[in-house]
């Protein structure tokens, strides 16, 4: 089955494929779908509040009908997913992640501010263990306040972990931490 999302949608959530059905003769959906061999199709969602920067301007009531949206289609079709949510959003749209729980999504954590690492020495922000491990558990912190449990142990960080390859030693510590956590990580 082909889903297609309109602009809008592809712009807030990053659409992903991993190892996953073959698409064989399926026309692309957006940049990130890839076609791997496999016995399923694997649809993640990233979410998190939008924040104005020099190089656009957030919409965010937009974003928000997109959400409502893209959980609508994803239930006409049958379709499960993971979304990746950052703590903020959470806690700043606590129907929208009640809702994904509610149609059997699963919710992951993409940390809790969705900080960039170039952003990292402009905040004055150092990235060790405290803080990584507070930024992971924030979504997990979010969703027991929602009522809903706890979130599966999957995260994304913001921006992909390769961006983290500006931070020396950066990626090798995530992955490690995470991985004391009992987290997994899941790339786009």
């Amino acid at each position: 089955m082909i889903v297609r999302f309109s602009k809008t949608l592809r712009r807030i959530f990053a659409l992903i494929a991993i190892p996953a059905l073959s698409l064989s003769g399926a026309a692309p959906i957006g940049a990130n779908l890839h076609r791997i061999p496999g016995s399923a199709v694997f649809l993640t969602f990233d979410a998190h509040p939008c924040k104005d920067t020099m190089l656009h301007k957030c919409e965010d009531l937009p974003a928000i009908d997109g959400a409502w949206k893209l959980l609508d289609t994803l239930r006409a079709n049958g379709i499960r997913s993971t979304f990746f949510f950052t703590g903020q959003f959470i806690e700043k749209y606590p129907d929208i992640v009640r809702r994904a729980l509610q149609d059997g999504h699963e919710i992951g954590s993409h940390l809790n501010s969705h900080t960039h690492p170039l952003e990292f020495q402009e905040k004055h922000i150092t990235l060790n263990k405290t803080w990584f491990m507070n930024e992971l558990l924030s979504a997990d912190r979010a969703l027991v306040k929602t009522g809903n449990g706890h979130a599966v142990k999957f995260f994304r960080m913001p921006y992909g972990l390769a961006s983290y390859s500006v931070l020396p030693g950066a990626r090798r510590n995530i992955l490690q931490w995470a991985q004391e956590a009992g987290y997994t990580h899941v790339d786009w």
